[in-house]
């Protein structure tokens, strides 16, 4: 009885959430105006927050129920489509970059800066202003005409570093042992190196050095020509950190004037010709996007975006999963409107059976329609393995990719458990290996064997792929592989990529090899929204949650933690670590 009046007790607050939910989706639902773009307007890209690939429609998408506000990030796609459609609107006089906390990967931040140069080819104004340049804001601002800056401002200008922690001091005090499996030849698969040892190996060091060499030497390249200077004087600036206050910033040529933002309001008042600050047309982006549409045509080119970690199971918008991205490259193969197919890759890597599930639907793909890929910020690891199949491979210079290895890792824990704990286990088992894996006893040298054969085994597969789909020799791929990281530059060099460019080249590719001249773009795959999850999760599933947390108690919490585990089992083929620059 206890049991069924919680059920009951959720399902009534499960009621009354699914009324507040309708309401709020009634409230935030868009609302089809017209929306007409004023002559002299200023299209405003206040640049506060998280960039990613591509924006959401969902209301609910990082909606905050404390402030009732959406806290939405930033795509890269309306951002790109704004710029592309205003270089050619007459009602739009200029740009007018507003620089905030802005976060966004390397890669992402220079198809915004090439964007906003292609915008200045119409001879229009791009000012931008901040009151705090950090290193990536800096990096996109300084592609403006003027660069106006607080005058009590701070500028991050001081080079790229990234930090890698290393645990196995600290797993060796607690009792716990990390079993580590990677490719016998897998040197450079740095990603399990933070629980083997106390510090980076010279191949780690060798290739994070390459790594962040290339990102700085094209960063500073470009911005010394935007600026008007040598690529030198811009090392000398970073090595003393000379820009960080505004009189230096001012002096050494990284900023073209002091102002405040109120001043800022005064110059665009000028330009525009508005009578009053009041009237000054500044456009927001959400409002541009909204008033160019989208392009209707009978020729159509998917762009698929696989963002994030490759798991098990659905995925998300934050992760690639094979249930939905075998029906996303299905739909693309199967409508006949959609002539060719853009993959834009953004992850690190993940699960290496998902990843050879998607990659064996792109090689039937490829066989029917074009198929190209265009890396963004990484397609490392399994990310670089999706890639293999395309007929063209596009990165940007600054792309994080390769890591062509595969690793397995899990952890044991019995000296934390008899030694320290107290506690004991004791097992039955009808053949040696039936506890294999068990995170009550550590590996026999036998199963580290098998282990490692499993291992081999998998890194020789993605070899092959990578062979079959670059058409290069596999031991020269052994060579380049090993778990390397390469900037995408080098991975051009070494045929693992075939043009340095974004995802609008990609696209500019496919519509030739289609044999179309006119297009318009579909946007695979379509996630489900935050409200459809969450009417999901106030049915059926509510009422199992109740029951088990009732049944399992203070084991719910466990059972929890190894669903989560299970969609990141198996073999991983993932790039080594998270690389953090900044």
């Amino acid at each position: 009885m206890k049991i069924f009046l919680k059920a009951y007790l959720a399902s009534l607050l499960a009621g009354v959430t699914f009324i507040i939910l309708l309401f709020l989706s009634l409230l935030f639902m868009p609302k089809e105006e017209k929306i007409t773009i004023k002559p002299n307007s200023v299209l405003h890209l206040k640049l506060d927050r998280a960039i990613v690939e591509q924006s959401s429609d969902d209301p609910f998408e990082n909606f905050n129920f404390i402030s009732f506000d959406s806290e939405n990030a930033t795509g890269l796609n309306d951002l790109k489509s704004a710029l592309r459609a205003a270089k050619d609107d007459e009602n739009i006089k200029g740009v007018y970059l507003d620089f905030g906390m802005m976060n966004a990967g390397l890669s992402t931040l220079k198809e915004l800066r090439d964007a906003i140069l292609a915008f200045k080819t119409s001879g229009k104004f791009v000012w931008s202003y901040a009151d705090i340049y950090t290193q990536a804001s800096y990096y996109v601002a300084s592609a403006a005409d003027s660069v106006f800056f607080n005058p009590s401002g701070y500028l991050d200008w001081g080079g790229l570093s990234s930090s890698q922690p290393f645990m196995k001091e600290m797993f060796e005090k607690i009792g716990v042992e990390p079993v580590i499996v990677r490719g016998s030849n897998n040197r450079f698969k740095s990603a399990v190196e933070p629980f083997l040892t106390n510090e980076m190996s010279p191949e780690n060091r060798e290739q994070m050095e390459a790594l962040l060499g290339d990102i700085w030497g094209f960063m500073k390249a470009e911005v010394a020509e935007s600026r008007g200077c040598s690529s030198d004087s811009i090392q000398q600036i970073a090595n003393g950190l000379k820009a960080m206050i505004p009189s230096g910033a001012i002096k050494y040529g990284m900023v073209d004037k002091l102002l405040f933002k109120a001043d800022v309001d005064e110059k665009l008042k000028e330009i525009t010709g508005a009578k009053s600050l009041r009237t000054i047309r500044l456009v927001s982006l959400n409002k541009y996007v909204k008033s160019i549409g989208s392009k209707r045509s009978d020729n159509q080119i998917a762009v698929i975006y696989a963002q994030g970690d490759i798991v098990m199971g659905d995925g998300d918008a934050g992760s690639i999963g094979p249930e939905t991205y075998v029906k996303a490259i299905q739909k693309a193969v199967a409508d006949d409107n959609i002539k060719a197919i853009v993959l834009r890759v953004n992850s690190p890597g993940g699960s290496a059976l998902t990843s050879d599930v998607i990659h064996n639907e792109l090689v039937k793909a490829q066989k029917v329609k074009p198929l190209i890929v265009s890396m963004g910020d990484y397609a490392a690891s399994g990310g670089y393995f999706i890639s293999a199949p395309a007929d063209t491979i596009i990165a940007q210079p600054n792309t994080i990719t390769g890591s062509i290895g595969v690793f397995m890792m899990f952890v044991t824990a019995q000296e934390l458990l008899e030694n320290r704990m107290g506690v004991h286990f004791n097992t039955v088992k009808t053949a040696d290996m039936a506890d294999l894996g068990s995170l009550f006893r550590s590996l026999t040298d036998a199963e580290y064997k098998v282990l490692q054969q499993g291992v081999d085994e998998t890194y020789g597969q993605f070899i092959s792929k990578v062979v079959q789909g670059r058409g290069l020799d596999s031991l020269f791929v052994d060579s380049i592989g090993q778990g390397r990281v390469w900037s995408g530059v080098r991975a051009k060099e070494l045929g693992l990529v075939d043009l340095i460019g974004g995802l609008d080249l990609a696209i500019e590719i496919a519509a030739k090899k289609a044999g179309i001249s006119e297009y318009g773009i579909i946007e695979l795959p379509k996630h489900e929204s935050q409200l459809e999850k969450l009417m999901k999760s106030l049915g059926q599933e509510q009422m199992k949650e109740n029951m088990l947390r009732e049944e399992m108690g203070e084991f719910y919490d466990t059972y929890i933690m190894v669903q989560k585990m299970r969609s990141q089992q198996g073999m991983m083929a993932r790039m080594p670590v998270d690389i953090i620059i900044k």
